[in-house]
């Protein structure tokens, strides 16, 4: 029996600079991030967002994220989705042949675990559950943080900023119409979900929120995430209005949905496409 899911529950997103990811998500869209906080164990600075978006930089150079990011560089580092029983939804998923890397979580919050992104086409699978009480006593952290931001405990978007359902999807880039197929029958061993691929096999969609794309240059891994959006052209004008620059939105996209994309050197090494959509993630436990 493969693993229930109500879909993405987050994304981890790695950058160099928190304050430029913060003006980026609060510039374009209307939605909250937390004040930045210290996380000793990996010597980074972290603020999560309304959005559904954690982003992470390092706190040095020389620190665990600052290491990891002089190999990784900037992108989508996991692909979090909420499970209700996180030790047999890991043991089904182990037992597909995906290798556990770690179990990295907040004690008393939340209980997390990774996998290899080798094992999933380069994109690092990550299965997350909140206890009992979880929501409050984030909800206390980010009070107590309140103090470092003239007292107010988020950091708000800007005057401007658009609406938002959150995260539509993200797009995984693989190398051949094999490993297309290799990733959807993946993914249906470990989540109960549908697939609809395109007749030319070089695209699939899916009800996980995952798209899956054969690439064009042999790469692999996260390559884009979009966002809902309710006014597709407001939000297009925004996006140009704080410098970010329009690129082709992708056939297999714009033929299923309405939808903008933008450069990856303004998001970060990733493609950000806006997809016109009244969708709110109404389950998102973050």
């Amino acid at each position: 029996m493969s693993v229930v899911t109500q879909g993405i529950d987050h994304l981890h997103l790695n950058v160099y600079d928190l304050n430029k990811a913060i003006e980026l998500f609060t510039g374009l869209f209307e939605c909250k991030h937390n004040v930045p906080l210290y996380i000793d164990s990996i010597d980074g600075m972290n603020s999560m967002n309304s959005l559904g978006m954690d982003v992470i930089a390092p706190a040095s150079d020389a620190g665990m994220y600052g290491q990891m990011m002089q190999r990784l560089g900037e992108g989508l580092s996991a692909v979090s989705f909420y499970v209700d029983d996180l030790d047999d939804a890991t043991a089904r998923i182990e037992a597909t042949g995906i290798r556990k890397i770690s179990e990295i979580g907040f004690p008393d919050i939340e209980r997390q675990t990774q996998f290899h992104p080798r094992d999933c086409f380069g994109m690092s699978l990550e299965l997350v559950y909140l206890y009992p009480g979880a929501k409050e006593k984030m909800a206390a952290m980010q009070a107590s943080q309140a103090k470092d931001n003239g007292g107010k405990p988020h950091i708000e978007g800007l005057p401007g900023s658009v609406k938002t359902g959150g995260i539509h999807h993200v797009r995984l880039s693989v190398k051949s119409i094999e490993d297309l197929e290799a990733a959807v029958a993946k993914f249906e061993s470990w989540f109960e979900c549908s697939w609809a691929i395109a007749s030319d096999r070089r695209s699939a969609t899916s009800s996980l929120d995952v798209h899956i794309v054969v690439s064009d240059d042999q790469s692999q891994g996260i390559s884009a995430f979009a966002m809902a959006v309710p006014d597709l052209a407001e939000a297009e004008k925004r996006a140009a209005a704080i410098g970010l620059t329009k690129i082709e939105t992708p056939e297999y996209l714009s033929s299923l949905e309405r939808a903008v994309s933008f450069a990856p050197a303004d998001c970060f090494g990733l493609s950000l496409v806006l997809v016109e959509s009244d969708m709110r993630r109404e389950h998102r436990h973050h």
